[in-house]
C-alpha cells in the first residue's frame, strides 16, 4: 500500500554499499510505502553504491534519482532534494540506517491528523562490530522538546517525518552547517512557531560506527557549535549565561581525544 508522501534520501561516496543495500531494503518494505522516494546522489560515488542504486530503480519505479557532479555536502542536497520532493509530507532517512517495517505508517498517521511541523521517534542505535545495543529516548512533549534544546538536539534528524512547506518557510538547511544543520533548523522552526514532537515507539535502528564519533571532532565542528549557539541565542532558547555554558562545553568536547569522546558519547547523547 502506497500514500501520498515523499521519502528524502542523500548518498556519497564514504557511504557503504553493504548499509545502503539494507537502507533501501526497509524504505521499500514497509507496511505503508512512499509514492516517491527521491535519492540526491552527492557528487562521484563508485561503482559499488552505484550498482545497489540502479537495482533498485529497476525494481521500484518509485525511485527518483538526481546527480550532482561534485560534492555539494549534506545540507545543500537536502535543500536541492526538497524542492523535487512532490508531497509536503517528507519523510527522511538516511544512507545507513534501517527503518523498522511501520515507520512510515505511524509517522503519516500521527502528522496528518495533527498540527506538527515535525514528528521524530526513539531510535536504537547499534554497533555493527560488537551487537552493542541501545535505546535513545528523546522528549516526547513540545514543552520538554523546547527544555532540552537549551542542552542538546531534541530530536533524531533520521526518524522525522515533517511538512515540507513548513521547513522551507523557515529557510531550509542551513548550507554554511556542515553538521547540525537539523538541530539549528529545529531552533529555527519553533521559534517561527511551528510545533514539533517525539513518539515514544522506536522506529528505526540507528547504525553508530567509530568513524562517525571521529568525525564529530576538530575545529571546525567548534565553528559550527558557535553558529547553532547563536542561533538559539538568537530564537530565545539560551540567556547569556546559557549561550557561554552551552558553547563551551560542546567546543571542550570537540577537542578530546577520539577515545574520551566515545565515552562521552555512550553517557550523554
Amino acid at each position: 500500500m502506497m500514500n501520498e508522501f515523499s521519502v528524502l534520501i542523500s548518498v556519497y561516496k564514504n557511504d557503504r554499499a553493504e548499509h545502503l543495500d539494507e537502507a533501501l531494503s526497509s524504505i521499500f518494505h514497509q507496511t505503508l510505502r512512499a509514492r516517491q522516494v527521491v535519492m540526491m546522489v552527492d557528487g562521484p560515488i563508485g561503482s559499488d553504491l552505484d550498482k545497489i542504486i540502479i537495482s533498485y530503480q529497476k525494481e521500484y519505479s518509485e525511485l527518483e534519482l538526481f546527480y550532482e557532479k561534485q560534492n555539494l555536502g549534506l545540507p545543500t542536497m537536502l535543500n536541492l532534494g526538497l524542492s523535487r520532493c512532490k508531497y509536503d509530507l517528507v519523510v527522511r532517512c538516511d544512507a545507513d540506517d534501517i527503518n523498522h517495517n511501520n515507520r512510515f505508517e505511524v509517522l503519516y498517521n500521527e502528522i496528518k491528523e495533527s498540527n506538527y511541523a515535525v514528528i521524530g521517534s526513539t531510535v536504537q542505535e547499534f554497533n555493527e562490530f560488537n551487537d552493542e545495543r541501545r535505546i535513545r529516548t528523546v522528549p516526547e512533549s513540545y514543552s520538554d522538546i523546547k527544555k532540552m534544546m537549551k542542552q542538546r538536539n531534541p530530536i533524531n534528524h533520521p526518524s522525522v517525518i515533517y511538512s515540507k512547506s513548513s521547513v522551507l518557510a523557515c529557510g531550509g538547511y542551513n548550507e554554511n552547517l556542515k553538521n547540525g544543520q537539523d538541530y539549528e533548523l529545529w531552533a529555527r522552526l519553533s521559534s517561527n512557531g511551528y510545533k514539533l514532537k517525539n513518539t515514544s515507539e522506536c522506529l528505526l535502528s540507528f547504525r553508530v560506527t567509530p568513524e562517525m564519533i571521529k568525525r564529530r571532532g576538530g575545529i571546525k565542528y567548534i565553528s559550527y557549535d558557535l553558529i547553532i549557539a547563536k542561533k538559539l541565542r538568537e530564537c530565545s532558547f539560551l540567556n547569556v549565561k546559557e549561550f557561554y555554558r552551552f558553547f563551551i562545553i560542546r567546543a571542550i568536547s570537540r577537542i578530546l581525544p577520539h577515545f574520551l569522546r566515545v565515552i562521552l558519547y555512550k553517557h550523554f547523547r
